[in-house]
């Protein structure tokens, strides 16, 4: 068996079986183990012999199946299977029988005469013709399988009486492009009250219902909220738009220099190709300096936020510490290099904070009696409706600018839905 170089693969020790080979291909899209074998024809003196090869088959696709990976088996098994005879000129023999029940009770496909095989006779002899070689799979891999070819007119000399098969399988996993929608663009400026008409013209195009189904009435309201936010607020503008003009042109002009230098490198002129590289440099140097004073400003502009939003506790400075791939710990610098906090300090307060937040303005629940019983305080208290106090209580210490779900409705949405918003919340 020939595998490529560029996928790994070892061999399955499978003792006291000289007639079965199995190997194991590591791919991008998991482990593919191919079991190939031979069974004799059917005669009696070789029934125990195929029965054992076929108990040693079932073993090793068991057992590749367990560590996660697809099987496939492939080989001359002399099976006369009458399902893969259109014209029903065979019977099915004994070895056809066991590779039916080991196919059921393994829950394989056989790709002979299936829709992706194109060809039917794997072996012929004069005027004989014959279906002996079978590829079959489990269900994982005959979806992958893209087609199943067998040369049935003998047109690929093989110096044997049995015709070449050939199978294409996509053992690479398709790419699922991933979308990453931009943040919403809440601002603190932001016109809520253009949100709540946008909300209310959108309510009658979702599910929302009085219904009472609870799942129906979320979805309806979520749909709702979603479209509001797409009508009012719009998405963030991402990459790099946010650049000056002038480091945008500066880029513009190094990239066109660059490509300058390397046709002046093909040409092979020593004189324009050292001039050529003196002006790039001197562009790429213009434009790291400006990129060094954005970068200076956009810090001082951090620190005063920093400072605006609380020293310690900020948003913003918990956002801005972390590490770049290059560093080799967390440190806090000021613009000029000065150490504002190194990691240990860092972690000193990330515990004394995420302490804070774990005992602050929460009440201690209730310890159940372990003679508990249904008529207890804590058990009518747990079973007990929701209150509009506790709920407004809660409502109130939602946070702004934290992260949404997939549902992609955030916290500032439930606040500003609409101006009954307690009441209705109360409700649903």
């Amino acid at each position: 068996m020939l595998v490529r170089e560029e996928y790994r693969s070892y061999e399955r020790e499978i003792p006291d079986q000289s007639d079965i080979l199995a190997v194991t291909v590591r791919t991008t899209g998991g482990d593919l183990t191919i079991i190939c074998t031979y069974m004799a024809t059917e005669k009696k003196e070789h029934h125990e012999r195929n029965r054992i090869i076929v108990q040693a088959v079932k073993r090793e696709l068991n057992k590749a199946r367990q560590e996660g990976g697809k099987v496939l088996l492939v080989g001359d098994l002399n099976a006369h299977i009458r399902q893969t005879i259109t014209d029903g000129t065979q019977r099915t023999n004994i070895n056809g029988q066991m590779i039916i029940d080991l196919v059921e009770e393994l829950q394989l496909k056989i790709v002979n005469g299936s829709n992706k095989c194109k060809g039917k006779w794997t072996w012929g002899r004069r005027n004989q013709k014959s279906v002996i070689d079978y590829i079959i799979g489990d269900q994982d891999l005959y979806d992958m399988i893209n087609s199943m070819s067998i040369d049935d007119e003998g047109t690929i000399s093989l110096g044997s009486d049995h015709n070449y098969i050939e199978v294409q399988i996509n053992l690479e996993p398709e790419k699922k492009q991933m979308i990453h929608e931009p943040k919403w663009n809440i601002r603190d400026d932001t016109n809520w009250e253009e949100f709540r008409k946008a909300y209310e013209r959108n309510r009658g195009k979702g599910k929302m219902t009085d219904s009472g189904d609870i799942n129906a009435y979320t979805a309806g309201v979520t749909q709702a909220i979603v479209r509001a936010a797409k009508d009012a607020l719009g998405r963030k503008r991402t990459g790099k738009r946010n650049e000056p003009k002038k480091i945008k042109k500066l880029k513009k002009k190094r990239n066109i220099l660059a490509k300058q230098w390397k046709l002046a490198l093909k040409s092979g002129n020593e004189v324009e190709t050292k001039e050529k590289w003196e002006v790039y440099l001197e562009v790429q140097r213009s434009l790291g300096e400006k990129r060094a004073v954005r970068e200076l400003r956009l810090r001082d502009r951090w620190n005063k936020k920093v400072i605006q939003e609380g020293g310690m506790s900020s948003y913003s400075l918990w956002r801005m510490a972390r590490g770049t791939p290059n560093e080799s710990e967390i440190r806090l610098l000021e613009c000029d290099g000065k150490l504002i906090m190194d990691e240990k300090d860092i972690l000193v307060e990330i515990e004394r904070h995420i302490v804070k937040l774990a005992t602050e303005n929460r009440e201690q629940p209730q310890e159940p009696n372990e003679e508990a019983t249904e008529n207890t305080e804590w058990n009518i208290a747990m079973g007990r409706q929701v209150t509009r106090e506790e709920l407004h209580k809660i409502m109130a210490q939602i946070k702004d600018r934290k992260a949404y779900g997939l549902d992609e409705v955030a916290n500032e949405f439930i606040k500003h839905r609409e101006q009954d918003w307690k009441e209705t919340s109360y409700k649903s």
